[in-house]
């Protein structure tokens, strides 16, 4: 009897929601998806079918609308994220930003916000100016020699360096030297 009550309680907490059948008493929908191997797609044809707002298990919803996920995400939302974010931990039993209950991600985000916001790192926008320098160097000396090259890779270099540049005020010299400095993208794709 206690496990009739608790599945009708679960049920009836998001039972507005519209969503398939069986989402609301069990995760086999969701088990299918995955299993399938393109859960993305069942989630968009999930919200083509029932809306901006579907119901896709017993106590998880997904949303297609881009205001509503901004509310979501916001600083002080009273909105939790789902177990399915779990996987994205550095360590197993450790929370980071991503995972963390809202409390402590209050916490956390405050204390990031600094660096974020670019008042605080005054070396910013010039830094950032220079690591555009390098590559705009980098990608005429191939169009000076007429010779391919992979974009993707050269965009690579100048995020790493934009990257080390604000954390430690200097750039690693990917573009500069045209090459993975000191291993990082083969260790990294390894």
């Amino acid at each position: 009897m206690q496990t009739l009550v608790y599945r009708i309680k679960r049920y009836s907490a998001l039972s507005h929601i519209p969503g398939p059948p069986t989402t609301g008493w069990s995760r086999l929908w969701l088990v299918r998806g995955n299993l399938a191997g393109n859960l993305h797609k069942v989630f968009l044809q999930a919200n083509l079918k029932y809306g901006l707002l579907a119901r896709v298990g017993p106590y998880l919803v997904i949303s297609s609308d881009p205001d509503l996920i901004r509310r979501m995400n916001a600083a002080r939302t009273l909105y939790v994220r789902g177990e399915f974010y779990e996987p994205m931990r550095f360590y197993p039993n450790r929370d980071n930003l991503v995972t963390c209950p809202p409390a402590k991600h209050v916490e956390l985000r405050a204390k990031m916000a600094a660096g974020y916001s670019g008042k605080k790192v005054e070396s910013l926008e010039p830094g950032v100016d220079a690591n555009v320098l390098a590559l705009i160097d980098l990608l005429e000396k191939y169009v000076a020699q007429n010779k391919p090259f992979d974009f993707g890779r050269k965009a690579q270099y100048f995020t790493l360096d934009v990257i080390s540049d604000v954390a430690h005020s200097e750039p690693l010299g990917f573009p500069e030297n045209d090459r993975d400095q000191y291993d990082y993208l083969a260790i990294s794709e390894k």
